[in-house]
């Protein structure tokens, strides 16, 4: 996802785990993580959290150059795990 990001206008994002960005807990990446521990029935969910931009609320052009590199990293996610599943069966 990174390497698709940077091919669209050349901006690098860091990869981390969530808790890095800023203080946070119960999030849905949380939950969707952990649930498998409380609920053994449950299977295990791995959880993403996806910031773009580098600001909360960004003008109009710089929010397309978002939108633009956020359309290639999940084209790129959705590829892989498509790549996986048939991998797997």
């Amino acid at each position: 996802m990174a390497t698709e990001i940077e091919r669209v206008h050349g901006d690098r994002y860091d990869v981390s785990q969530a808790f890095t960005l800023y203080a946070t807990s119960g999030a849905s990446d949380d939950y969707a993580y952990s649930r498998h521990l409380q609920h053994e029935n449950l299977g295990k969910i791995l959880g993403f959290t996806m910031e773009c931009g580098h600001e909360f609320q960004p003008d109009f052009e710089t929010a397309i150059r978002v939108m633009e590199e956020v359309a290639a990293a999940i084209l790129a996610f959705a590829d892989d795990v498509s790549q996986l599943a048939d991998a797997n069966g």
